[in-house]
């Protein structure tokens, strides 16, 4: 008797963190002409640098916000520790008519899951599966929850006189 089952085609849900991925995937692929974080990935140090892309010239807002719920290992001479990305605020400026640059600055906050040693203010170095390694500066906070978390700061400054 013939197989009768038919195969069942997958369904990609649209939710907010898959359409950040696709939209920051195809960033990355105008961007530099190769699903760069893809071949990462694949990469045995999973890190972007081996493909010489600095991790930390890609991230922007957009971007971080697809990190949301993913875990970064860190270390530094003292300490090291596990974190989750929890939360992505930022801000855009536009322009006055007398400004001719253009900011955006992002803050993302990280929950320790797991520490060894004390985290304090410090340069981090930092794994993360997707984005591979870089170094990053960390400063503890307390969140509007009472939490303690640590931030990192990102501002950027942009000509408009291209």
């Amino acid at each position: 008797m013939p197989n009768t089952a038919s195969a069942k085609t997958p369904q990609l849900s649209l939710n907010r963190r898959n359409i950040l991925n696709a939209a920051a995937a195809s960033a990355i692929v105008t961007a530099f002409g190769t699903p760069a974080f893809a071949l990462a990935e694949k990469a045995a140090n999973s890190d972007a640098r081996m493909l010489g892309i600095d991790p930390l010239a890609l991230i922007d807002e957009s971007l971080a916000r697809a990190f949301i719920g993913s875990d970064f290992d860190i270390y530094s001479n003292t300490s090291q520790a596990k974190l989750r990305l929890v939360k992505v605020a930022g801000n855009l400026t536009r322009p006055s008519k007398a400004q001719e640059i253009i900011t955006q600055s992002f803050a993302m906050e990280f929950e320790a899951l797991s520490t060894a040693g004390v985290l304090t203010q410090d340069t981090y170095h930092v794994l993360h599966a997707k984005l591979g390694a870089f170094d990053l500066l960390l400063v503890p906070h307390t969140n509007t929850d009472g939490k303690k978390v640590l931030v990192a700061t990102f501002s950027r400054l942009e000509s408009l006189l291209k």
